[in-house]
Parts: C-alpha cells; structure tokens; sequence
C-alpha cells in the first residue's frame, strides 16, 4: 500500500514529517503490524539524517528535494510505505510457509490403503483357519497352551476373575467409549460435516463388528464364534464359544479409529496457533507431528496389549484368540479409514 505524507519545511531547513497526517493517514491493520511482535525491530522510519541531508541540498539548488507542500512546483513524489499486514495475518502466512497441512495427526500411509485392509483380513483369516480347520498345522497351539499353563501355575483363581477379567481386560474398552463420546460429541458442535463422515462411517462399524463388550459381542464377532465353535481355556468365567477375542477385537477398533479418523478432524476444527517461523521451522514442525503420531500408535498398541493380556490372565481366552481379535480390529481399522478418504476428499472439493 503507497502512503502519501506531507512534507513541511521548516525555516530550519530540516525535512519533518508530519505525524498527526502520518497516523491520521496509515490504515488500521499497518498500526497493528507495527506494534506486532513479529515485526519488533523492523519498522521502517525515515532516517532523519538523510532528510537533513536533502534539505541541504535544496538549499544549495534553490530546489526542494520534495515536491508539493514546498515552494517548487511538479507533483509530489509518494513515499512508499510496504503493505504489512496485521499481525495475525502474519502469523498465518509464516505457518503456511512450511509447506505442511494443518492437521496434527499424520495418518500412517499404510493404515487407508485397500492393500493392507486385504492384508490384514487375510492374516486373519489364516490365524481362523490354523486355530479351527483340522488340516491345518496347528502352528499356533503350542503358543496357545504354553501360556495357558503359565496363567494356572502363576495366578489364583482370586486374581483371575477380579483382577485380570474385571480390572485388566476392562478399563480399555471402558475408557475408549468414553473417548469415543467424548470427541464425537465435541467434533459435532464445531464441525457437523466433519463429523457426520467420521461417525457415519464409524458406527456402522463398531455396531457391526468393532464393538461390544458393554452389550454383548456385535454380529459379526457372534457370527464367528458360532462357526468356529471353539472352547474356552476354562469356563469357570465365561462359558460362550472363544475364537476370536470380542474385547481384542473392540479395543482394536475402537483406539485405533479414534486415534486416526475421529481425533484428526476434531484437531483441524480447533483454532490455529500462530506461531513465528523463526521459531517453528519445516523441520521442527514435522518432527512433532511425528512425534504426536507415534505416541498414538503407542498408546493403540498399548490398549490392545493391555487388553489381549488380561483376557489371557483370566484365563477366559487362548493366546490365538487374541491375535485373531487383534487382526479382525485392525482389519475394521484400516476399512473405516479407506471408506473415509474418499468422502473427505470429495467434501473438500465441493
């Protein structure tokens, strides 16, 4: 933006500017980019020196260096004044430098891809058939009773119901449907849209396959269970069929899309902070997205560790149980997210 300041000559010869026409004349948004933070020290004022030196030397000549307001004639030069913006227009800009998107919470490029959901329910379905087909090869049976003896021989029967099948198996699942209501409530009020993709596809998933526990096992893990027809380690607890771990299965899914498909859209609803990019640069930025993405798969893998080794300390699942219930969630994962990417894109382009 060019300003035009008046110029006064003083009997003295020394150029002033006129500071009342200066305020009265410079828009709102240059005052707040002055008195940014962003922009401390780098104000740009006429030197006084030069202007002195100017009115030397339109004595020397007879001729005013500066036009208009003085006594040569001609048009007034302007005084070019840059076109700053305010500062939270500057802060924008700088984050906007990085090249990066805005979102938080960097999806793994492996988890929305068709080829690891086939993946994933292959693996499944191979764990299904060496656990249930008599010609496979058992490779996994071993495994499986190894650690049922270890649980017999090392725990009570006191600490397996309360503390392994109440306690360790339950606070997951428990906690992740809080943080599932949690964030879909607050991602609906501050961006129906956003939410209406996530929760739509997410629900019919959880109902479907990637829920249970508080309501019994959802359809498609009942279903499994009713053909593999598998029998528990011991029925003192439960004396429902075994294959695969409903709450391996649940802790899975529910971490797992809460992590990478319900956080991310609440993150991006959430105001931006500016941030200087003296401070925040490219690669500090990208370190902490990382960061943050790691501590989510951290904490994924630690809900579905906590929770396959609690249905394994009480005894009330074999070990395959739980790989299998892990790869089933996993498999639901990675289907909710692919699902999702192209709705997010087509809303985006709309």
């Amino acid at each position: 933006m060019m300003q035009r300041f008046t110029v006064e000559l003083k009997r003295s010869g020394v150029t002033q500017l006129s500071s009342r026409s200066a305020r009265q004349n410079r828009p709102a948004a240059l005052h707040s980019s002055l008195r940014s933070p962003v922009r401390r020290g780098r104000t740009m004022k006429p030197s006084a020196r030069l202007m002195t030196k100017d009115s030397e030397d339109s004595k020397a000549d007879g001729k005013p260096r500066v036009g208009g307001g003085g006594n040569g004639d001609g048009p007034e030069p302007p005084f070019n004044f840059p076109d700053l913006p305010d500062s939270e227009e500057v802060g924008t800009a700088l984050l906007d430098t990085t090249g990066l998107p805005r979102t938080a919470v960097p999806m793994p490029g492996w988890l929305d891809t068709p080829v690891f959901t086939l993946a994933a329910a292959a693996a499944f379905a191979a764990v299904a058939f060496d656990v249930n087909h008599p010609s496979s090869f058992h490779l996994l049976q071993p495994i499986d009773m190894a650690v049922h003896n270890w649980v017999n021989l090392h725990t009570t029967p006191e600490f397996r119901k309360y503390a392994a099948d109440l306690a360790i198996s339950d606070v997951w699942p428990i906690a992740l449907v809080c943080g599932w209501i949690y964030v879909s409530v607050t991602l609906w009020s501050r961006n129906i849209k956003a939410g209406l993709r996530s929760l739509g596809v997410g629900l019919p998933l959880y109902l479907f396959g990637g829920g249970g526990i508080l309501h019994g096992d959802p359809w498609l893990v009942d279903t499994i269970k009713q053909i593999a027809e598998r029998g528990r380690p011991s029925t003192v607890l439960h004396f429902t069929y075994s294959f695969p771990s409903g709450h391996t299965t649940a802790s899975t899914f529910m971490a797992g899309y809460l992590a990478f498909a319900l956080l991310p859209p609440l993150i991006d609803s959430l105001p931006s902070k500016m941030e200087d990019s003296n401070h925040v640069g490219h690669e500090e930025h990208t370190e902490k997205k990382r960061d943050l993405s790691s501590k989510l798969l951290a904490m994924w893998g630690g809900a579905v560790l906590m929770t396959a080794s609690g249905r394994m300390l009480a005894d009330v699942h074999w070990f395959s149980d739980t790989l299998g219930g892990a790869l089933l969630g996993l498999s639901l994962v990675s289907l909710g997210t692919v699902v999702v990417k192209p709705i997010k894109a087509h809303q985006k382009d709309e």
